[in-house]
């Protein structure tokens, strides 16, 4: 008779897949935080999630809460007017990101073409450990 070999098994660590998310504005409110504005209607993304926003979208209001995802990927208008947005890696805009009172954090920021990072006349909007890459515009007064 042959030999026998014990079989083991290792607990492997918790993984969590990155899902990719995309703004579809279905629902028409223009808000980041309506669930029935993204893929499927399948929710808001969160902090595991890359986010696609694609061309020709109105402006897209964060106006509310903590966001956060993985990326960010925008080629249409992003304004955070409340609350703030979270971006673990690298956020690439191609349409301007206004900051109307709210805050972004923890990111680079790149932007592209003729978008910029943009400050609107608001003594409350806050950068929290964020780098940034391309263009950015201070303007009025309380900035």
């Amino acid at each position: 008779m042959g030999s026998r070999r014990a079989c083991l098994a290792e607990v492997l660590e918790a993984r969590c897949l990155l899902s990719a998310v995309t703004w579809t504005g279905a629902h028409n409110t223009g808000l980041w935080t309506d669930p029935l504005n993204w893929t499927g209607g399948s929710g808001v993304p969160g902090a595991v999630d890359s986010v696609t926003i694609g061309s020709g979208f109105s402006t897209i209001t964060i106006d509310s809460g903590t966001q956060a995802v993985h990326t960010l990927s925008s080629a249409s208008p992003l304004q955070i007017s409340g609350g703030s947005l979270a971006v673990a890696s690298t956020a690439t805009v191609s349409a301007n990101l206004t900051l109307a009172g709210g805050t972004l954090q923890s990111t680079t920021i790149s932007t592209t073409g003729a978008a910029a990072l943009t400050f609107a006349n608001n003594g409350n909007n806050r950068l929290v450990n964020v780098a940034v890459s391309g263009a950015m515009s201070l303007a009025g007064s309380g900035v």
